[in-house]
């Protein structure tokens, strides 16, 4: 029987399966599991490696060997291939479970060996995983999976981090390529691509969080979001001239806690994912991030280039982005032709001025200097995209912030926008708009859309603060071929007292369901609950009229 076995879990718990081969039973037998379940083979003392950090270091490195490329181990790598293939479980090779040693070298070299390799998967177990910078590598058709929320990554903080950010808006993901601010260094040809993480729960605390907690006084689960590391940074850019141009790694299942940024998708090649079941709370800028704002440093660089194009994502939740203060919003979008479905942006926090959220964008204006869209759920600055079944939900800011032209919104729902609990400061509710479109927005279409405020007046509410958008459409107007096809706006206050033909209150006489700034440029089509306007090249209904803002 040959000694060069892969150890398995079962012979960690009874000591280790080259103790087990030197038994004479293998690892991998039938006899060795009827062996390990008998109960004083369960309960045998455990390694002295598991208790002490150096020598759990040292048989890493000696369990190491069945998963090297060099010609003198082969012989060793070909056995433990035959019994695993190309998947490595990181308790067969020492990996602390507990959260007690930082695992952050053990993981890299084992997705190194995996790359070396043709590529693979690492099974992280439940269990509790300690990282810090530099974090994790995503390489070559390399996959982190795990078991779901039961697979706590820990991200932590040390002098590294601190040095590497420095004074900077530099962000580095706990799984990545690249950081914010630069692509991935080894990037060649068509590596690396087809990589992956799922099932797994990315933090920065290994605490336990308090349920019954004020919002507002405690904007967190456990502790402050660390500062610098994102949950995933994708900045996969190739060198040379690849025969695929896009990278396609995948994304599946993460919950994302308490984190400077969520799930950033940056590189020109980290193109044709399938985004799906990411689930991002609290964060000090964006919750998703997708293609490069202007005014990041390669932006310019890359001819203007956001990155991060071509991509799909399926049941995507944000929530409590922007807990910097800043001018964030809960999902940013720069890039193009991507597609969302069933997928929600809500409670993202604002502390800034009504009037600062009602600017129009200057040309080459800096993202993260605008303020209109502060708090916001979602904020589309691409084009080409498409969303259909998203909503925008109890945000500080706007609901929906449609900046750029040629994009498509298909059944989507603005609710409940400066929501009174997603504001502070300066900040008021009733005062964001459930759905704004930009001036820039022209050739959009809004097909079946909603704006809703769902909420009316009790006793542990009162009016005066359950108030939640100020506009269910806003529209900058001085926009070109717009649509906007079955839209509704419904708001609860105002509906209780129109239904029932009630006398309202003083607050509640002010015009709510849109308010055009600007004329519309023909051709448009408006209809909004009853209101209908529209026009052809010849002839505009509302463009000769000159008591702009219209307002119902």
């Amino acid at each position: 029987m040959s000694e060069y076995h892969a150890p398995s879990r079962r012979a960690l718990l009874a000591g280790g399966a080259l103790a087990a081969t030197t038994a004479g039973v293998s690892a991998f037998s039938p006899a060795h599991a009827e062996q390990a379940n008998k109960t004083e083979e369960f309960m045998t003392r455990a390694p002295e490696w598991v208790k002490n950090t150096q020598k759990r270091l040292d048989e890493f490195n000696k369990r190491l060997q069945y998963l090297t490329y060099t010609d003198t181990a082969r012989e060793y790598t070909a056995h433990n291939l035959a019994k695993n293939g190309l998947h490595v479980n990181v308790l067969d090779y020492c990996v602390d479970p507990t959260g007690g040693v930082d695992c952050t070298d053990q993981l890299n070299k084992l997705a190194e060996r995996l790359y070396w390799l043709g590529g693979g998967s690492i099974e992280l177990p439940a269990g509790i995983y300690k990282v810090s910078h530099p974090f994790i590598h995503l390489l070559d058709k390399v996959e982190f999976f795990g078991h779901g929320m039961s697979t706590r990554i820990i991200a932590t903080s040390t002098d590294a981090l601190t040095k590497a950010a420095g004074t900077s808006d530099e962000c580095f993901g706990v799984f990545h390529t690249g950081t914010y601010q630069n692509p991935t260094s080894n990037a060649t040809d068509n590596r690396p691509m087809r990589f992956g993480v799922r099932d797994m729960w990315i933090r920065t605390s290994p605490q336990k969080g308090h349920i019954n907690v004020q919002q507002l006084t405690d904007n967190m689960h456990t502790r402050a979001p660390l500062a610098h590391v994102a949950g995933i940074i994708l900045h996969t850019e190739f060198t040379g001239k690849p025969n695929d141009p896009e990278a396609v790694p995948s994304l599946s299942n993460l919950e994302i806690w308490d984190v400077d940024m969520g799930v950033a998708i940056l590189g020109l090649h980290d193109r044709g994912m399938k985004v799906d079941k990411i689930r991002v709370r609290k964060s000090l800028r964006q919750g998703l991030l997708v293609g490069k704002p202007v005014g990041h440093p390669l932006r310019r660089k890359d001819g203007n280039n956001p990155g991060g194009a071509d991509n799909k994502f399926l049941t995507v939740d944000i929530s409590d982005a922007n807990l910097s203060g800043k001018n964030y919003a809960g999902i940013e979008i720069y890039a193009s032709q991507c597609k969302f479905f069933g997928s929600t942006s809500w409670y993202n926090r604002r502390s800034v001025l009504q009037n600062s959220i009602y600017v129009t964008r200057k040309k080459d204006q800096s993202d993260d200097q605008y303020t209109a869209k502060t708090g916001a759920g979602w904020y589309v600055a691409g084009t080409r995209n498409l969303f259909q079944g998203c909503t925008a939900q109890e945000n500080g800011g706007h609901g929906w912030f449609a900046l750029m032209p040629r994009n498509n919104y298909v059944g989507c729902i603005g609710e409940s926008s400066s929501w009174h609990d997603a504001v502070s400061d300066k900040a008021h509710n009733h005062e964001a708009a459930n759905w704004y479109i930009s001036s820039w927005a022209s050739d959009c279409t809004f097909t079946g859309v909603r704006s809703d405020n769902p909420y009316g007046p009790s006793q542990e509410v009162p009016l005066e603060r359950i108030l939640a958008s100020l506009w269910g459409f806003y529209l900058e107007g001085s926009v070109r071929r717009l649509n906007i096809i079955g839209a509704n706006a419904y708001d609860e206050c105002h509906m209780d007292y129109e239904d029932n033909n009630k006398p309202k209150p003083k607050v509640l006489n002010d015009k709510w369901k849109f308010s055009i700034k600007n004329s519309l440029n023909p051709p448009y089509k408006i209809e909004i609950n009853q209101y209908v306007y529209k026009s052809t090249e010849d002839s505009a209904d509302i463009s000769n009229k000159k008591d702009f803002p219209i307002t119902e």
